[in-house]
């Protein structure tokens, strides 16, 4: 019993990072497009043919420079309906990340401040 008091909520967590993480890897591969699309158009929005969702990502959406990954319901309660975004500085070229959906640092992806 004590065991299985330690390990469930350890597993719980396991999951919870694991389902956490793909949103940063759906994000984290709109880097290069965006950076490109900007370059060549002048244009801020997801290029077609790119991949907005997943197992665990319900959508990505962008809204001028911020790219938004919504986490679907019905996954691990700490990360289900959660939001991390990626944000384009126009200025620089570079991406920052904003985790504010995603309280709980035994879940929150490696990425987010």
């Amino acid at each position: 019993g004590i065991l299985a008091a330690v390990a469930i909520p350890a597993y719980q967590d396991y999951l919870g990072r694991a389902q956490a993480a793909e949103g940063p890897a759906l994000l984290g591969g709109l880097k290069a497009p965006i950076a490109e699309q900007y370059a060549l158009t002048g244009t801020l929005t997801i290029p077609a043919g790119s991949v907005t969702a997943g197992n665990y990502v319900s959508n990505i959406t962008a809204a001028s420079n911020v790219y938004t990954a919504v986490y679907a319901t019905g996954i691990n309660p700490k990360v289900a309906g959660e939001t991390m975004a990626m944000t384009f500085a126009t200025a620089t070229g570079k991406f920052t990340w904003t985790c504010t959906g995603i309280a709980d640092a035994g879940v929150k992806p490696s990425v987010c401040p």
